[in-house]
């Protein structure tokens, strides 16, 4: 398997310096915008890079005040050798930066972006294009020793990865197919095919904004739930308040302040199945002490079938009572593309058992907290 090597890029240095900002984990210590008034261990570097560059004060490697100029030069002087011209206020706590974990190059792109930042009518501009700063892909992906292959078994990880909490686990199986489960929503929240994972920016900085899939990854189905679980009001199971999605501060802040206790666990276990074909098996086992309803996700899967519990309007609703077992079996389709219509849910699904006549049953338990493997299959 080989990728072609792209010379020469020509790319928006701007935005190229943005993510590095943000890989590098700069913005955890450092605020951008003027209406963040976050507390963090770094000054702020709002219109501090000006075009033309202002003056700024800081003390220098004797503690001693001096004013320099908020340059390119000022911004290499700050990451290669922190402690220099340290800014008023703040501790010695920045580490260095060399070449050999960010180059000059990406120092000139983070330059460009910081001073677009700066307030309007000092700053830069919004598009500087010049050849990208980015490493040049590995021609093979057995070469890339980032990216994580998966080979006779299957791999579990946790990574932080865009579009889940950050307690999601990402499974790749021996079939081609991954998928990531996140406690979440205790559901299925993405299935792509191609490469697996790559921790590249997990290695060399914070992950923010996240690890990437593996090369040549295609995603099937998105980070809506798979199975989303209803509790009895109506409403989704959502665990958000525990662990919101990676990068979502937003939700973090929001649940952060607003007290209150976790929701009740589930007592249930799902094992999941994805063939090389693309047929995608759920098996529940639960017994549980009101009926547990789920609401199924509306594309990326034709074929449906369910076996156990009832099924209307798009919801799955398992019985209470003794241990029982349901199983949803579905094909993943290709993405659908905007001008194709949805298929309804009453089309695509077919229930094999009437409510009220449950599959045999089972010991009550709480939510399984260990994994383990059959085959291709992953029990949560």
């Amino acid at each position: 398997l080989t990728f072609p090597v792209i010379a020469a890029e020509q790319v928006n240095l701007v935005a190229e310096g943005k993510e590095l900002f943000q890989v590098m984990g700069c913005a955890e210590c450092h605020a951008i915008d003027a209406a963040d008034s976050s507390i963090k261990s770094g000054p702020s570097l709002y219109n501090r890079f000006q075009n033309p560059a202002g003056k700024r004060a800081v003390l220098d490697a004797s503690h001693q005040r001096i004013e320099v100029a908020a340059d390119e030069a000022y911004l290499f002087s700050s990451l290669r050798q922190p402690a220099s011209q340290l800014a008023e206020g703040y501790p010695a706590i920045m580490p260095a930066f060399p070449k050999e974990l960010l180059s000059d190059d990406q120092v000139r792109s983070i330059a460009h972006f910081l001073r677009h930042q700066a307030a309007e009518g000092k700053n830069g501009p919004a598009v500087v294009m010049g050849k990208s700063t980015r490493e040049k892909k590995h021609e093979s992906i057995f070469d890339d020793a980032d990216e994580v292959l998966v080979d006779q078994r299957p791999i579990v990880l946790r990574a932080p990865v865009l579009g889940a909490s950050a307690r999601a686990v990402h499974v790749g199986l021996p079939t081609g197919f991954h998928f990531s489960f996140d406690p979440r929503h205790l559901s299925v929240r993405r299935v792509w095919s191609g490469g697996f994972l790559n921790l590249k920016k997990e290695r060399t900085g914070r992950s923010i904004p996240g690890s990437d899939l593996g090369r040549a990854a295609k995603v099937l189905l998105d980070a809506e739930p798979l199975l989303l679980p209803w509790n009895m009001r109506g409403e989704a199971v959502d665990l958000e308040f525990k662990q919101p999605d990676l990068g979502d501060n937003a939700a973090i802040a929001r649940h952060l302040w607003k007290g209150g206790d976790f929701l009740a666990e589930l007592a249930l276990t799902q094992t999941i199945d994805i063939s090389s074909s693309g047929q995608l098996t759920v098996t529940i086992e639960a017994r549980l002490a009101q009926p547990q309803r789920f609401m199924l996700r509306e594309n990326g899967l034709r074929d449906v079938a369910l076996e156990g519990g009832a099924f209307k309007q798009g919801i799955w609703t398992l019985p209470a009572g003794k241990k029982n077992r349901f199983v949803l079996r579905a094909q993943i389709i290709e993405p659908a593309t905007p001008g194709q219509a949805r298929k309804s849910r009453s089309a695509r699904t077919s229930d094999r058992t009437e409510h009220g006549d449950p599959p045999s049953g089972v010991s009550r338990g709480a939510m399984v907290g260990t994994s383990r493997f059959l085959g291709s299959t992953f029990v949560v």
